[in-house]
Protein backbone atom coordinates (compact mmCIF):
# COMPACT_ATOMS: atom_id res chain seq x y z
CA UNK A 1 0.00 0.00 0.00
CA UNK A 2 1.13 3.35 -0.53
CA UNK A 3 0.62 4.75 3.13
CA UNK A 4 2.21 2.25 5.01
CA UNK A 5 0.49 3.91 8.38
CA UNK A 6 -3.42 5.44 8.48
CA UNK A 7 -3.30 9.38 8.77
CA UNK A 8 -5.71 9.01 11.45
CA UNK A 9 -3.64 8.08 14.01
CA UNK A 10 -0.33 10.18 13.32
CA UNK A 11 -0.93 13.05 15.55
CA UNK A 12 3.23 14.20 14.79
CA UNK A 13 2.71 16.12 11.33
CA UNK A 14 3.80 20.01 10.92
CA UNK A 15 2.44 22.09 8.71
CA UNK A 16 5.02 22.73 5.53
CA UNK A 17 6.27 26.60 5.75
CA UNK A 18 5.26 27.29 2.28
CA UNK A 19 1.21 26.03 2.90
CA UNK A 20 1.70 27.58 6.46
CA UNK A 21 3.02 31.19 5.04
CA UNK A 22 0.23 31.03 1.82
CA UNK A 23 -2.30 30.26 3.62
CA UNK A 24 -1.93 33.18 6.78
CA UNK A 25 -1.75 35.41 3.04
CA UNK A 26 -4.98 34.27 2.26
CA UNK A 27 -6.18 35.23 6.11
CA UNK A 28 -4.66 38.57 6.43
CA UNK A 29 -6.01 39.47 3.10
CA UNK A 30 -9.44 38.74 4.28
CA UNK A 31 -8.19 41.82 6.92
CA UNK A 32 -7.86 39.17 9.72
CA UNK A 33 -5.25 38.82 12.07
CA UNK A 34 -2.26 36.64 11.48
CA UNK A 35 -1.87 33.86 14.02
CA UNK A 36 0.74 34.62 17.02
CA UNK A 37 -0.37 31.35 19.15
CA UNK A 38 0.33 27.69 18.21
CA UNK A 39 -1.86 25.68 20.77
CA UNK A 40 -0.40 22.39 19.09
CA UNK A 41 3.24 21.91 18.94
CA UNK A 42 5.59 19.72 20.52
CA UNK A 43 7.80 22.72 21.22
CA UNK A 44 10.03 22.91 18.50
CA UNK A 45 7.56 23.20 15.10
CA UNK A 46 5.68 26.21 16.34
CA UNK A 47 5.01 28.45 13.31
CA UNK A 48 4.05 30.92 15.71
CA UNK A 49 5.90 33.82 17.96
CA UNK A 50 3.93 31.91 21.00
CA UNK A 51 3.13 28.26 21.24
CA UNK A 52 1.62 25.88 23.65
CA UNK A 53 2.31 22.04 24.02
CA UNK A 54 0.11 19.20 25.26
CA UNK A 55 1.66 19.46 28.93
CA UNK A 56 -0.17 23.34 28.67
CA UNK A 57 -3.58 21.30 28.82
CA UNK A 58 -5.01 23.05 25.90
CA UNK A 59 -8.34 20.94 25.67
CA UNK A 60 -9.14 22.48 29.15
CA UNK A 61 -7.57 25.83 29.48
CA UNK A 62 -7.71 28.95 27.90
CA UNK A 63 -5.71 30.04 24.55
CA UNK A 64 -4.12 32.73 26.08
CA UNK A 65 -0.37 34.44 25.30
CA UNK A 66 2.32 34.84 28.35
CA UNK A 67 0.52 36.93 31.49
CA UNK A 68 -3.10 35.53 30.42
CA UNK A 69 -2.73 38.20 27.18
CA UNK A 70 -5.43 37.52 24.76
CA UNK A 71 -4.19 36.88 21.62
CA UNK A 72 -5.33 38.41 18.46
CA UNK A 73 -5.17 35.15 15.92
CA UNK A 74 -4.55 31.34 16.91
CA UNK A 75 -2.85 28.82 14.34
CA UNK A 76 -4.74 25.13 14.90
CA UNK A 77 -2.58 22.50 13.08
CA UNK A 78 -4.40 20.08 15.98
CA UNK A 79 -3.96 16.37 16.40
CA UNK A 80 -5.17 14.15 13.74
CA UNK A 81 -7.15 12.18 16.11
CA UNK A 82 -8.90 15.28 18.03
CA UNK A 83 -10.68 16.29 14.98
CA UNK A 84 -14.24 16.92 17.28
CA UNK A 85 -12.59 18.17 20.29
CA UNK A 86 -10.56 20.82 18.51
CA UNK A 87 -13.06 22.11 16.39
CA UNK A 88 -14.83 22.42 19.83
CA UNK A 89 -12.61 24.07 21.65
CA UNK A 90 -12.08 26.27 18.73
CA UNK A 91 -15.90 27.40 18.66
CA UNK A 92 -15.46 27.74 22.80
CA UNK A 93 -12.48 30.15 22.43
CA UNK A 94 -13.93 31.73 19.56
CA UNK A 95 -17.05 32.70 21.05
CA UNK A 96 -15.55 33.60 24.62
CA UNK A 97 -12.95 36.09 23.11
CA UNK A 98 -13.21 36.75 19.07
CA UNK A 99 -9.85 36.04 17.64
CA UNK A 100 -9.47 35.20 14.56
CA UNK A 101 -8.42 31.17 14.43
CA UNK A 102 -7.23 29.61 11.37
CA UNK A 103 -7.34 25.55 11.39
CA UNK A 104 -6.21 22.81 8.31
CA UNK A 105 -9.16 20.06 8.53
CA UNK A 106 -9.97 17.36 6.14
CA UNK A 107 -12.25 17.98 3.80
CA UNK A 108 -14.41 14.46 4.91
CA UNK A 109 -15.06 16.13 8.22
CA UNK A 110 -17.73 18.21 6.66
CA UNK A 111 -20.15 14.79 6.98
CA UNK A 112 -19.74 14.65 10.61
CA UNK A 113 -22.19 15.48 13.67
CA UNK A 114 -19.71 18.22 14.98
CA UNK A 115 -19.12 19.75 11.96
CA UNK A 116 -22.74 20.40 11.55
CA UNK A 117 -22.78 21.65 15.01
CA UNK A 118 -19.96 24.05 15.03
CA UNK A 119 -19.10 25.05 11.52
CA UNK A 120 -22.26 25.06 9.34
CA UNK A 121 -24.53 27.25 11.30
CA UNK A 122 -21.83 29.64 10.82
CA UNK A 123 -19.88 29.03 7.68
CA UNK A 124 -20.55 31.98 5.28
CA UNK A 125 -22.27 30.56 2.51
CA UNK A 126 -23.34 27.66 3.75
CA UNK A 127 -26.55 26.00 4.66
CA UNK A 128 -29.70 28.16 3.35
CA UNK A 129 -31.29 26.67 6.78
CA UNK A 130 -28.96 28.93 8.69
CA UNK A 131 -29.91 32.78 6.87
CA UNK A 132 -30.32 33.81 10.07
CA UNK A 133 -27.16 32.97 12.25
CA UNK A 134 -24.63 35.42 11.99
CA UNK A 135 -21.88 34.10 9.72
CA UNK A 136 -18.02 34.43 11.09
CA UNK A 137 -16.54 31.51 9.51
CA UNK A 138 -14.65 31.26 6.10
CA UNK A 139 -13.72 28.16 4.11
CA UNK A 140 -11.89 26.89 1.07
CA UNK A 141 -10.02 23.91 -0.37
CA UNK A 142 -6.29 23.40 -0.22
CA UNK A 143 -5.46 22.27 -4.30
CA UNK A 144 -3.65 19.54 -3.90
CA UNK A 145 -2.73 16.94 -1.62
CA UNK A 146 -0.60 17.99 1.64
CA UNK A 147 3.18 16.57 2.16
CA UNK A 148 3.24 17.03 5.83
CA UNK A 149 6.86 17.58 7.93
CA UNK A 150 7.71 15.05 10.22
CA UNK A 151 10.77 15.50 12.15
CA UNK A 152 10.91 18.79 9.63
CA UNK A 153 11.40 16.80 7.38
CA UNK A 154 9.13 16.03 4.68
CA UNK A 155 6.94 12.92 5.16
CA UNK A 156 7.61 9.66 3.13
CA UNK A 157 4.00 9.95 1.93
CA UNK A 158 1.39 12.87 0.76
CA UNK A 159 -1.86 13.27 2.50
CA UNK A 160 -4.58 10.87 0.91
CA UNK A 161 -7.31 13.35 2.44
CA UNK A 162 -7.99 16.88 0.97
CA UNK A 163 -7.87 19.34 3.18
CA UNK A 164 -9.43 22.78 3.81
CA UNK A 165 -8.90 25.82 5.54
CA UNK A 166 -11.40 27.16 8.09
CA UNK A 167 -11.25 30.95 9.67
CA UNK A 168 -13.15 31.89 12.31
CA UNK A 169 -13.35 35.54 11.95
CA UNK A 170 -12.42 37.86 14.58
CA UNK A 171 -15.17 39.18 16.09
CA UNK A 172 -15.97 43.79 15.73
CA UNK A 173 -15.88 45.49 18.33
CA UNK A 174 -19.19 47.64 17.93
Amino acid sequence: PRHMKPSSTDNEFETPEDLFYDIVSRVTSLGESPPELDPFTNGSNSKCIHHLTIKDDVYNNDLLLPGDKVPTGIWSNHPHTLHKESIELMHHQHKKFGFTITMIIPSNCRRTKYWHEFIEPFRVGGDPVFKDTKNHIYNWPIKGSIRFLQDGKPSKDSSRNSYEVLVWMKKKKS
